[in-house]
């Protein structure tokens, strides 16, 4: 019986310069996933993969066309921006990281071949419904951190939303199960956001939240933080109030009603 020959371990130097050199999206996803099945793999390449990660990112971003977030065949989302990949996953830790290694916390990225994309910051993304949704209880420390690192408050995104009308937006009864938007919405104003900043059809975060029925954020934008309020008379294109808003789509709910009348 032949003996077997003993393999000898590739040194770790030579790992990590293997590593050094993987510099595409699926090379770096590949040793991502080594890493998660190999706690010796994922000791060495951690700090490689964020930095490759964070140059890939950064690379994305300085194309003309912006578009780090591809989809394939109308199924598949490729998304090339790993800050954005780590807001919707709600993964503070790796945000912090790629921002300390040098990713621009206002960058911006569109649905590339979506006939209505448009590109939104990383605060627009830490707020808007396909992020929140995924959550089982509130958690603001993303969009906290995004603020405490310089991002802007009131970013207007190709249709004029502010993060403030993106976050209103998921208060809408469909979206179950949900958080309340309260603290997004309260800590937005905390930071600045102005409520009465108009998108491209003159609607206001509060004409957002009737439109949608959001009950939690409706006396939080018309009592205002810090002094500064919604104005509920405060007409959109169509030449609407909120309350004229909520009054054509949902003519029955009184509570809605007063909720904009009284509060």
């Amino acid at each position: 019986m032949a003996s077997r020959k003993r393999v000898q371990p590739i040194p770790n130097e030579i790992i990590l310069e293997i590593g050094k050199y993987c510099i595409d999206p699926y090379s770096v996803q590949a040793l991502s996933r080594l890493s998660r099945v190999n706690k010796t793999f994922g000791d060495l390449f951690d700090e490689i993969l964020y930095k490759q990660a964070a140059d890939i990112t950064k690379m994305n971003i300085e194309r003309k066309d912006k578009s780090n977030i591809r989809i394939n065949n109308g199924r598949e989302i490729q998304i090339n921006n790993y800050a954005i990949r780590a807001v919707q996953k709600n993964r503070k830790k790796v945000l912090e990281r790629l921002l300390d290694l040098g990713v621009p916390v206002n960058t911006t990225a569109q649905e590339y071949a979506k006939r209505d994309a448009y590109p939104k910051s990383l605060l627009h993304y830490s707020v808007d419904s396909a992020t929140l949704a995924k959550m089982t209880e509130p958690d603001t420390s993303i969009t906290a951190l995004l603020l405490d690192k310089g991002a802007e408050v009131n970013r207007e995104d190709n249709h004029k939303c502010t993060p403030l009308h993106i976050a209103v937006q998921h208060g809408a009864p469909s979206y179950e199960p949900r958080p309340s938007t309260d603290k997004w919405v309260t800590l937005l104003l905390q930071r600045g956001a102005n409520p009465n900043l108009t998108e491209k059809d003159g609607d206001t975060p509060l004409h957002m939240a009737a439109f949608v029925n959001n009950k939690t954020a409706i006396p939080i934008l018309i009592k205002g933080v810090n002094g500064v309020k919604a104005n509920r008379n405060a007409r959109n294109e169509a030449c609407k109030t909120p309350l004229q808003v909520a009054e054509d789509r949902f003519r029955g709910d009184q509570e809605l009603h007063r909720l904009l009348k009284t509060v």
